[in-house]
């Protein structure tokens, strides 16, 4: 009968051991929830910021200029506008970064106005060069189906 004593006290011992492993699992998973809540909480608060920060950067009365921006802020648009940044990437790296983004966002803006002024003169000069380039990609194919009904020509 000593037996099934030890059996009782190895059972307790192993319920006590799996107790505390579900226990430490538990909290291994609540601390991974929380520090993932963080993480997204902080993200999307980056993102608001970025995206007020863009919206005020783009628009045409704008008061506050890339100079006067924080760290923070020029970090938050960045990456609102998904633009990579370099890891310890510095202000003035950042200012820069943020200025080459304006600059691409105007872009679309200038070279739309650009062919609408200038659209008789462009076409005109192009047409020619858009011709010669269709007349030798005919030719080629020409050739290439001559030199194919030849080999299949000696072949047979």
């Amino acid at each position: 009968m000593s037996k099934g004593v030890t059996s009782d006290e190895v059972y307790d011992i192993v319920q006590d051991h799996h107790a505390k492993k579900d226990a430490q699992l538990q909290a291994k998973m609540a601390k991974t929830a929380e520090r993932q809540r963080k993480r997204t909480k902080a993200v999307c608060e980056a993102n608001e910021l970025g995206s007020r920060v863009w919206n005020e950067l783009i628009d045409p009365d704008c008061e506050r200029p890339i100079e006067k921006l924080f760290a923070n802020e020029l970090r938050a648009c960045l990456t609102f506008r998904s633009v990579s940044i370099p890891e310890h990437a510095r202000k003035p790296a950042l200012k820069e970064l943020l200025g080459a983004e304006l600059t691409r966002h105007h872009a679309p803006e200038l070279s739309s106005e650009a062919p609408t002024q200038s659209s008789g003169a462009g076409e005109s000069s192009s047409a020619p060069l858009l011709l010669a380039s269709e007349q030798s990609r005919q030719n080629q194919p020409i050739l290439d189906d001559d030199s194919e009904s030849d080999s299949d020509s000696s072949s047979d």
